[in-house]
């Protein structure tokens, strides 16, 4: 299939390239969700080191390739770091071509970045994107910078991600003991999704009966962020020899899994406060947990600042106290 998409595009572009239309013309290819669950029974994991799969809020689910090319116009070979969404090119094209958006309802939740493809020191206007799943149970989460909330609210479950050092999205900030800066950035985002949402907190929408089936309440406790029951923890660290694989998407009948993704691979009751049995990989090197162990107390604690050891040598790090 990628063979066929490669020859269908290249013929594309090159077609447009011949009739000297390519500085008129914008080319946009991206994908509409992220990679299929089964996609690893055939020796590829589309999502790669992302976590979950197509439908899903986390960025498996959702976080795709987007790349837009006008030769002439758009800087060539150029990277741009933002989170925008697939809904803000209908804006975006708007703009680029000379014309007004449609007043709403039309796109009313698309924000153009038009001017953030020619100019990087350009403010964007979009701050935030949440996304929604609402097929067998509602799920949804918003990205606000290098943060990320996701929360189930039929069992007002509520999770936490630095994406900068954890795209795999393996360590809950929310787990365990919290910063109140966290609790409270949190609630934030809890609440700012809720609005962005079908089924804000001011009650103003047609679907509240189906809101309140599926879990929302209308008062001030929805976005209550308490500290989570349980202190398990995958390591963000990947298994060596693996080929750069991480929890979310190991293989957990592989010797050790259990105890370096005891959330991943539901094994928290027996894995959960126990250092991880594998080799892992830090940099260029490969290590374990005895080597951390077998260092002197003060460079152990120094260590276990770090999300890297007390992710992975829970014990040692004493991380179920964390």
């Amino acid at each position: 299939m990628l063979g066929l998409m490669d020859k269908a595009v290249g013929s594309l572009v090159e077609i447009i390239r011949e009739k000297g239309l390519a500085e008129d013309t914008i080319v946009v290819f991206t994908s509409d969700n992220g990679g299929r669950k089964y996609s690893q029974e055939y020796g590829h994991r589309t999502s790669g080191p992302l976590r979950g799969w197509k439908g899903s809020v986390y960025d498996g689910g959702h976080r795709v390739p987007l790349l837009i090319s006008q030769p002439g116009i758009f800087p060539e070979g150029e990277r741009r770091g933002k989170v925008v969404g697939l809904n803000d090119l209908y804006a975006t094209v708007c703009e680029l071509v000379g014309i007004s958006k449609p007043p709403p309802p039309s796109a009313e939740d698309s924000i153009s970045f038009a001017s953030y493809i020619k100019d990087t020191s350009v403010e964007m206007q979009r701050t935030s994107l949440g996304t929604f799943r609402l097929l067998n149970g509602w799920t949804h989460a918003l990205r606000v910078g290098k943060l990320k909330f996701v929360h189930d609210p039929n069992t007002n479950d509520m999770e936490m991600y630095d994406m900068k050092n954890d795209i795999g999205e393996t360590n809950n900030l929310l787990n365990g003991q919290f910063s109140e800066l966290e609790r409270e950035r949190a609630i934030e985002m809890c609440k700012e999704l809720r609005e962005l949402g079908p089924c804000p907190l001011d009650g103003s929408t047609s679907f509240k009966e189906k809101c309140v089936m599926e879990g929302f309440k209308y008062d001030e406790t929805f976005c209550d962020v308490a500290p989570s029951s349980s202190s398990c923890r995958d390591s963000i660290l990947e298994i060596a020899g693996t080929g750069s694989l991480g929890c979310g998407f190991i293989d957990c009948d592989l010797d050790g899994a259990l105890s370096h993704c005891p959330v991943s691979c539901n094994s928290c009751d027996e894995f959960g406060c126990v250092d991880s049995t594998v080799s892992f990989v830090v940099g260029s090197g490969s290590y374990t947990c005895d080597d951390l162990a077998s260092l002197s107390d003060p460079a152990i604690e120094n260590l276990c600042d770090d999300e890297k050891a007390y992710s992975t040598c829970r014990a040692t790090c004493n991380a179920c106290d964390l």
